[in-house]
């Protein structure tokens, strides 16, 4: 799985999202088993103080503007 600018994303990795007003950490990238995660598409699962847990599916990742920091 890869950002908009063609980095690979990594667990561990700490990301800005929602046009980059948050800020979260990837805890798990999900590309198998999505019906194990109730998701419709592949992903990742972020941990963001604010939020708790926060999935972002990669067709998401260009309107969220997904980056690591």
């Amino acid at each position: 799985m890869k950002y908009p600018n063609g980095l690979d994303v990594e667990v561990g990795d700490n990301v800005r999202f929602e046009r980059g007003g948050a800020t979260g950490t990837v805890e798990t990238i999900i590309e198998t088993h999505l019906s194990d995660w109730s998701v419709d598409e592949p992903g990742v699962m972020l941990l963001s103080a604010p939020f708790g847990r926060v999935f972002i599916p990669v067709s998401m990742f260009v309107s969220e503007e997904i980056a690591p920091v």
